[in-house]
């Protein structure tokens, strides 16, 4: 059975994702799911800088927390690049993942150890093992495409209290397409009416059980546009969890060029210039 795993990417990780400003009425479950989106993402228009946190409570009880800086860039023709950089992750302090995603392509990722001066490039189908002792796995911050696995029908309606806010949501029932054979075939999800965020979804296995959860757990604000500040992504069925929250978003003084996100470049990245 293939694997479909929640993000944030999602990062993965990690997560700017702009709001609609129009306020979707008498939309069907397949537009709503179309637009619907996961708070977790480092991506947004142009060129952004995000300081984000995980912190992991493994099945032991055990937590492990960790810092990274995102530098993205989504350019005029749909590609989508994300550069993150690891702050303080024990012997991986300092280096580099590097995630290239042109439009309707399959993500490409690539991992550069500073300290052994070693590039490689990871095969995101079959990457499976966690990241930095996350929730998430590796394949989960290429992104996540409700729509390509799952049909969806609107069940109702639900105000839902999120931080200190109050939000309107659709509520979604998601089953798996035909085709697709995953772990978890059916879910149920809280789509915010106005941005569109997936506010909380569980995801059910085959023998009814929750087995995954995603569920935001406060809203801010960044350009005067709706942002998810915080989030938590469970593992219900063996207690572990990952919260990711986005400490500082800001833009560079300059648009990254393209060149930036090389992975032939990756070695000449200098993290003082951008204060690390």
């Amino acid at each position: 059975m293939k694997r479909v795993e929640l993000l944030v990417s999602t990062l993965l990780l990690c997560v700017l994702f702009v709001g609609s400003a129009a306020f979707a009425e008498e939309l069907t479950g397949e537009e709503i799911i179309a637009r619907a989106k996961f708070g977790g993402e480092l991506k947004s228009e142009g060129s952004l800088i995000t300081t984000f946190r995980l912190e992991s409570k493994t099945t032991d009880g055990t937590t492990i927390a960790n810092s990274f800086v995102g530098f993205s860039k989504r350019t005029k023709e749909g590609t989508e690049f994300l550069l993150l950089y690891f702050l303080d992750v024990g012997y991986n302090s300092g280096s580099i993942l590097l995630m290239e995603t042109p439009e309707q392509e399959t993500t490409r990722q690539w991992y550069y150890s500073p300290e052994w001066d070693l590039l490689r490039e990871l095969d995101v189908e079959t990457q499976g093992q966690r990241f930095a002792g996350s929730t998430l796995s590796f394949q989960n911050l290429g992104g996540y495409n409700l729509e390509r696995h799952y049909t969806a029908e609107v069940i109702g309606n639900e105000r839902l209290v999120v931080g200190e806010t109050e939000r309107m949501a659709y509520v979604l029932s998601l089953s798996a397409r035909p085709q697709e054979e995953l772990d978890f075939p059916t879910a149920e999800m809280r789509v915010d009416k106005e941005t569109f965020f997936v506010l909380r979804m569980q995801n059910i296995n085959p023998a009814g059980e929750v087995g995954q959860t995603v569920e935001v757990l406060a809203l801010g604000e960044f350009e005067g546009v709706v942002t998810v500040d915080q989030l938590i992504n469970s593992d219900c069925l063996n207690g572990s969890s990952t919260t990711i929250t986005f400490l500082e978003r800001r833009r560079p003084t300059d648009e990254f060029p393209d060149d930036f996100f090389s992975s032939e470049n990756l070695a000449l990245f200098d993290p003082a210039e951008y204060g690390l």
